[in-house]
């Protein structure tokens, strides 16, 4: 997890609770996050960074890091956010796509009225499970968690998913995660392509198929 502090007014960095920005390394590369943390938490902002094994923009992060100093950042971004919706709402989370579902569960613990709110994480090993803890401790969020590196029908978190999709259709589904995550997972919930569930991630508008 990083913090940044941002050094001008909270306001001319507004966001909602779901929402996406990017770092600015000095080479030109914009290296997106989640925004991890909820807007009252302003000016302090939090993102979750993973170092993957050569994986360009990983490299490019830890070349800020070591450096330290300030950064830059793009405006918030993503089209996948907290709405004032009365409708129960599911997150279905891969690996670190978990940041961008909890800077909407912070929100929604901040607030006094919540709907329904249930969640799925999956992970390939137990190590990466570093939200866990943080999870447990919200009293209105019971989370379904598996560790399983498998990645076919045999897959634990899919085969739960299959059996409970139909427990999800007047629910707002959020898929959080990559694109080889997201689309497994609608071809899960929506096996013959149509279907009228309500899903959302920032995956169908950067990533579409």
């Amino acid at each position: 997890m990083v913090r940044l502090r941002l050094d001008s007014q909270p306001t001319s960095f507004a966001f909602q609770a779901g929402q996406y920005t990017a770092i600015l390394h000095p080479d030109g590369t914009a290296i997106p996050f989640s925004i991890a943390s909820a807007p009252h938490r302003l000016p302090e902002l939090e993102i979750h960074f993973q170092p993957l094994a050569g994986n360009d923009d990983a490299e490019r992060m830890l070349d800020l890091l070591a450096a330290g100093g300030p950064v830059q950042l793009q405006p918030p971004a993503g089209n996948v956010y907290l709405d004032a919706t009365e409708k129960a709402l599911f997150f279905i989370c891969g690996g670190s796509g978990i940041a961008q579902a909890w800077g909407m569960l912070e929100q929604l613990d901040h607030q006094t009225k919540r709907p329904k709110v249930g969640l799925l994480w999956c992970v390939d090993a137990p190590n990466l499970l570093y939200l866990g803890e943080r999870l447990h401790s919200l009293d209105f969020l019971e989370p379904v968690i598996f560790v399983d590196e498998r990645r076919n029908e045999d897959n634990a978190g899919m085969a739960w998913l299959d059996e409970h999709a139909a427990d999800l259709q007047h629910s707002r589904i959020v898929l959080c995660g990559g694109p080889a995550f997201v689309w497994a997972a609608v071809d899960v919930l929506q096996p013959s392509g149509g279907g009228t569930l309500d899903l959302a991630s920032d995956v169908f508008d950067y990533a579409p198929r």
